[in-house]
């Protein structure tokens, strides 16, 4: 047959299907990827209300006060407890102090490098690290921000914040819709409402758990200031020293904007956590039991379990603790001893490390 027409007959063997034969196959492949798409799929995700009962249960247990509001930043849900009340802000008002230096500089009323004299060693807070500056220097607004902020230096924020003026601040913050939302260093008698804040919470500021969340997020999803403005500001949010709280519950590769605070009675945290499922945390209590400055403080604790809690409940295919001994290279506050200027008790601080 060389050179002819091929022979369309079977050699042996099973049949070869036809037309309806191929069909079937095609139907049973086609079925099996789309089991296997699937099989394949992601779990669906975590919802905040079903984690709700433990992150309830640790505010319960706290001997104080304590509050939180978290958010999905993806799907919107928020699991809250007493979010609404006010609570010492301590350092966690210094982000709008750095939001306020940005509004003024979009508004041309400043630069990133107008300088400001250092007061005298005797008024400053004895802090990291601006008040062991020599006196006479000055120091530009640029780095009174990543100090204030960064390292959370109280000299930095009360030179900036009367730079800025405690007035106009709050002005800002009252035109933005924030009532509960003050910050309360060296405040006149005259201001009625600023000076009863002062008096109730006796430090940098007041504010809610809710609030202070709105305004994290406002920062982060822009559309406020110039989009300069935000980025700078997410940058500097994301580079902060004392990073062992909620920052310390996320592998180190996840970006997390936040600002921390502590005094006494009180510790407090802000965090956008911006993993493959984002969140948005606030926690901030009050009236401590444990006013120790330890890492083992009650306050300290609770903003950890609260934040393990969420990054393995958000992430449960990449779980995490930190490493064993990570303590050892925690955030010490420098080491640095010295007395202790009349101005921390006016900032709310004691003993321990003010500076947060």
């Amino acid at each position: 047959m060389a050179g002819g027409p091929r022979a369309h007959l079977p050699t042996g063997g099973a049949p070869r299907p036809g037309r309806r034969g191929t069909a079937r196959g095609h139907h049973v492949s086609i079925t099996a990827l789309a089991l296997g798409v699937v099989l394949a799929a992601p779990p669906a995700r975590p919802k905040l209300s079903t984690i709700e009962p433990q992150v309830r249960a640790v505010a319960e247990r706290f001997r104080g006060r304590l509050g939180y509001h978290i958010q999905d930043l993806t799907t919107g849900e928020v699991i809250a407890h007493r979010s609404t009340e006010r609570f010492p802000s301590a350092s966690t008002i210094k982000t709008v102090l750095m939001f306020e230096a940005a509004r003024q500089i979009d508004k041309g009323e400043l630069t990133w490098d107008t300088t400001v004299p250092l007061p005298p060693v005797a008024e400053r807070n004895s802090s990291q690290w601006a008040y062991y500056l020599r006196e006479g220097l000055s120091i530009n607004v640029d780095a009174l921000t990543n100090l204030m902020m960064n390292v959370s230096d109280n000299t930095a924020t009360v030179v900036l914040g009367e730079k800025l003026g405690l007035l106009r601040i709050n002005q800002t913050l009252q035109e933005m819709g924030y009532q509960d939302t003050a910050y309360t260093v060296r405040v006149p008698e005259t201001e009625t409402r600023l000076w009863r804040l002062r008096r109730q919470f006796a430090n940098m500021g007041v504010t809610s758990p809710q609030e202070m969340a709105r305004f994290l997020l406002m920062i982060d999803r822009g559309g406020v200031l110039s989009e300069a403005a935000h980025d700078r500001m997410r940058r500097i949010l994301a580079k902060q020293y004392w990073d062992d709280w909620v920052m310390g519950t996320v592998p180190s590769d996840v970006v997390v904007l936040s600002k921390v605070g502590a005094l006494n009675r009180h510790r407090s945290e802000i965090a956008i956590v911006k993993g493959p499922r984002p969140y948005l945390v606030a926690i901030y209590t009050d009236n401590q039991a444990d006013q120790r400055w330890v890492a083992e403080n009650e306050g300290d604790q609770a903003i950890i379990r609260i934040g393990t809690l969420l990054w393995n409940h958000m992430h449960p295919e990449r779980p995490y603790q930190p490493p064993p001994n990570a303590k050892v290279f925690g955030p010490t506050g420098g080491g640095v001893t010295g007395r202790v200027s009349p101005l921390a008790a006016e900032l709310g601080g004691g003993p321990g490390p003010s500076i947060q």
